[in-house]
């Protein structure tokens, strides 16, 4: 944080990064701000590794989906790669399949909520209730994606809308939100630095990936 207060350091940035934003901010205190970047260093780290993991896992299992994936990457100049729809809809089905935190978010209900289940029956949660929202077995969830517990990226590339409206691990809350992001745009440059150009087979016996 004194790197970006000290205007003059050679090594500060002017780009717009998660540090200086939280530095700027003037309604935290000195320690608040340290809370909000180890939070995010640490929470962008571990989803980070886990999500490209995953991802790097379920290509190893469905080669054409890495074929079409390396295809697409191949066809593009390097500086638009990064922009590949079909990397995204990659990413985006890792992460529905194999959630990070797929135990789910949790919140305390502010009033009380009222509504109706499948049969028609009142349903109440009663204000100050903890509710459990848990993101595996919503992103398997038949009624919202079909074929839910197969390895499609390309359910993302026809009815994206649906799928992320539907789809609470992409939308709950800002933390959430940015727990995503970080994971989802850090996967994207790793992805073009370090496999793009790699193969990547399954060995079932041994359950490990060869590159």
């Amino acid at each position: 944080m004194n790197t970006y207060r000290n205007r003059s350091d050679p090594k500060r940035s002017d780009a717009t990064t998660i540090i200086k934003m939280i530095s700027d901010n003037k309604n935290l205190t000195e320690n608040q701000m340290v809370a909000e970047i180890l939070l995010f260093t640490n929470a962008g780290f571990e989803t980070t590794g886990y999500s490209l993991a995953t991802a790097l896992f379920l290509l190893a299992k469905n080669p054409e989906v890495q074929q079409k994936l390396q295809c697409e990457l191949l066809s593009m100049e390097p500086d638009e790669r990064p922009k590949s729809k079909y990397l995204k809809c990659v990413i985006n089905e890792s992460m529905r399949l194999l959630p990070t935190g797929a135990f789910g978010g949790v919140r305390k209900a502010g009033r009380d909520f009222t509504f109706q289940d499948e049969s028609g029956a009142k349903i109440v949660i009663p204000k100050n209730a903890v509710v459990v929202f848990p993101f595996y077995a919503q992103n398997r969830d038949p009624t919202i994606f079909v074929e839910p517990d197969l390895f499609i990226p390309e359910r993302w590339e026809t009815n994206y809308d649906k799928c992320n409206g539907l789809h609470s691990h992409f939308r709950m809350a800002f933390v959430i939100a940015l727990g995503n992001l970080w994971p989802t745009q850090n996967c994207i440059v790793l992805f073009l630095k370090f496999w793009w150009s790699a193969s990547l087979s399954w060995r079932k016996k041994v359950n490990w990936i060869i590159f």
